[in-house]
């Protein structure tokens, strides 16, 4: 790492860069886009950097696990401004001889490679793909802030952190109503109708014998089940309560905005975790978000289940 002949692969997350678009991806894309460099790093022989920085340094959430892809006192003394920024052609045309290259955060936005195994993988039999949870489980680990503060919701919400429960996410669009978001600076994505929410909760409801965890980015819907105003809630049995966790603006699109708070930003890694630390992780059908997959490589083996499609 440290090597005078060491070259290095820089992830760099921040405000305003040049690229595809002038700001980061949402959390899915981000932790796919390093998964997949990390890859690249490996096969050119080049050490990963994470240079998270907006809106708030991802040391602040996660720790090294296996490699240390922090930009420490040392490497920022050796890393010049200078470094090659590559864009959306990066996954087509080898890397430049620099030794620092830059990549900005803000390309691959649908990309297929980030940590899957490649189309042709099944024709070559000496290829082996890591998966998802292994590249996240292979640079991060909770920092013991984070980690201390999903302990002290696990408390809050349901009063002592060895309480089992299960988890659900609902992603119902950046611009759908009930969202805490203008509708002039998001674009048009509405995934999820308001009534097909709630069915889908009184289904998971109904087949949770533990008490159910929601993440959701609607301002609405997380408001609606903390003050219990969905119409199933008054007929639901105790072990089978809804709950979720922090301000209810709080799970916020870190793709166009920037100028949120950290608050916003530590309940969004909040709820990562809160997932991820689920008894069982239940999904809608087959499809899935970006921000679930995360929470299943966070997860590694953790249970999943495949339920209530047919609510929506």
């Amino acid at each position: 790492r440290l090597s005078d002949q060491a070259k290095y692969l820089v992830y760099t997350c921040r405000e305003n860069m040049r690229g595809t678009h002038n700001h980061c991806l949402g959390f899915g894309d981000r932790f796919r886009h390093i998964a997949f460099m990390l890859r690249v790093a490996a096969a050119t022989r080049r050490v990963l950097l994470i240079d998270w920085a907006s809106p708030v340094p991802l040391e602040r959430y996660l720790s090294i696990s296996s490699i240390d892809w922090r930009l420490d006192d040392e490497i920022k003394r050796q890393f010049t401004q200078d470094g090659v920024v590559l864009r959306h052609e990066f996954s087509i045309r080898p890397l430049p001889p620099s030794r620092f290259v830059r990549v900005v955060g803000n390309m691959l936005w649908q990309s297929p490679v980030a940590a899957y195994e490649p189309r042709n993988s099944a024709s070559n039999t000496d290829f082996t793909a890591p998966s998802l949870s292994c590249l996240w489980q292979f640079l991060f680990r909770p920092s013991p802030f984070l980690e201390a503060r999903i302990l002290e919701q696990r408390r809050f919400i349901f009063g002592n952190e060895e309480v089992p429960y299960n988890a659900i996410h609902l992603r119902m669009g950046d611009s759908a109503n009930g969202s805490a978001f203008d509708r002039g600076t998001v674009p048009r994505d509405v995934r999820m109708a308001k009534s097909a929410a709630e069915r889908a909760l009184r289904c998971v409801a109904h087949n949770s014998t533990l008490p159910v965890f929601l993440a959701t980015d609607n301002a609405d819907l997380k408001s609606a089940v903390i003050h219990r105003r969905l119409p199933f809630q008054a007929n639901t049995l105790d072990y089978r309560h809804l709950h979720t966790q922090s301000c209810t603006t709080c799970m916020v699109n870190p793709v166009f905005k920037h100028n949120f708070s950290t608050i916003s930003v530590d309940s969004i890694f909040t709820d990562l975790g809160l997932l991820a630390q689920a008894t069982c992780f239940f999904l809608l059908g087959q499809k899935k978000s970006n921000f679930a997959e995360i929470v299943m490589a966070w997860a590694g083996d953790q249970c999943r289940m495949h339920i209530c499609a047919a609510s929506l």
